[in-house]
């Protein structure tokens, strides 16, 4: 392959991504509400009798149970915490506690209740457990996978079925001013927050901004928040470590690689070092989250981990019964709807069932996928170069 048929061809790439890109719409926080919303007028209960009018904090108090999920592979037991927080019966009551006889924060806290509809997807037996362990998935890209899978049919069917969220509009106009409740800046309160650190001991403050901006696309270099947006480090760590690996060994195949797989060897390094770049334009452009979207559209459209038509049924009525039921009685039913393996407060170790449905997928990066990249980039490199090992020589 010569040099400019290389060049040519990772500029189409990116010319097509990132056409590709600009017509995703956001995740699968749309189920989420949907739920909520398709039950909210037909249930009279505890919940819709005391939120009635306040069911843009309630659906605020649902999403906001995600907003720890960029700390969702943390080593800090301290900042997985925040998402576990949210996913537990320990969070919730903490919350109604916190809430004390505040309308608007109880309002909230039914919101972080109501997300314990998460446990149809990530407790045994669930939609995302189920799929991860049939098909060798990862919980990290694999989960997303799986529940944007469910949320683009579900929303083909919700449409076929003339679903009350979607013809009254209502899923979009909610949908459109996510997490708004949270802050000034956007006719918000900032006691949601405050209340949140009084429980989990961590200022969310800068997360759930992160979170939001992400979500409604307007980039974390933007001048809607009084206090400047920071992202994790670990989040540029990775990207502009991605992009100097990429440049380096690009650089030195190019420069010193004596055969025609030096082509073929830069190439790789050129995709490692162009998705380092994505990254970094997503930070500024605000597209995070549509690039996520489309990576993780990507597998379920050839069929892997792709959720059946049967399926999207079956979890999407389950969805429904769950959130009416509790939004009647209020009443958790459930202790953990993480998925996660932890240590709870009381020392108790939580086995997760994602963490059980993904150790095939470890065992097959572990002995297979891993050892597998290091032959075969260690092979281009030799290739590359013109070497040979010794035992490789002919005697």
């Amino acid at each position: 392959m010569t040099k400019k048929k290389v060049i040519f061809l990772s500029i189409i790439a990116s010319i097509l991504l990132f056409s590709l890109i600009s017509n995703v719409q956001a995740f699968y926080v749309r189920d989420h509400l949907g739920f909520i919303i398709d039950n909210w007028d037909n249930v009279n209960g505890v919940v819709t009798n005391e939120c009635r009018d306040r069911l843009a904090i309630v659906l605020d108090g649902e999403s906001f149970a995600d907003a720890g999920v960029i700390y969702y592979g943390s080593s800090d037991k301290k900042l997985l915490g925040t998402y576990i927080a949210t996913h537990t019966r320990a969070g919730y009551v903490s919350c109604l506690e916190e809430a004390g006889q505040d309308l608007d924060k109880k309002c909230f806290c039914y919101g972080i209740g109501l997300h314990s509809v998460d446990a149809i997807s990530h407790n045994e037996g669930g939609l995302t457990a189920k799929y991860l362990r049939n098909f060798f998935g990862s919980n990290y890209l694999g989960h997303m996978i799986v529940e944007r899978s469910m949320e683009n049919k579900n929303q083909i069917q919700r449409e076929k079925n003339n679903d009350y969220a979607i013809t009254s509009g209502k899923l979009d106009y909610y949908n459109g001013i996510f997490l708004n409740s949270l802050f000034t800046e956007t006719g918000g309160s900032n006691k949601y927050l405050e209340m949140s650190q009084s429980i989990s001991g961590i200022d969310m403050t800068n997360t759930a901004k992160i979170f939001r901006s992400a979500y409604i696309g307007e980039g974390f270099y933007n001048s809607v928040y009084k206090n400047k947006l920071s992202l994790p480090l670990w989040a540029y760590g990775i990207s502009i470590g991605m992009i100097l690996i990429g440049l380096i060994f690009l650089i030195l195949t190019l420069v010193y690689g004596k055969t025609g797989w030096k082509w073929v060897n830069a190439l790789f390094y050129l995709i490692i070092m162009i998705i380092g770049i994505i990254i970094i334009f997503s930070f500024i452009t605000g597209t995070t989250w549509k690039i996520l979207t489309f990576v993780t559209e990507v597998p379920a459209s050839i069929g892997y981990l792709q959720v059946s038509d049967s399926d999207v049924v079956y979890y999407n009525n389950l969805g429904n019964e769950y959130t009416a039921q509790f939004l009647k009685d209020g009443i958790l039913r459930i202790d953990d709807w993480s998925g996660l393996s932890y240590r709870d407060i009381n020392g108790i170790w939580v086995d997760g069932s994602l963490t059980n449905a993904e150790k095939p997928f470890k065992y097959l990066t572990y002995f297979v996928l891993i050892p597998g990249f290091l032959f075969l980039t260690f092979w281009l490199m030799l290739k590359s170069f013109g070497l040979r090992l010794l035992f490789w020589r002919k005697r």
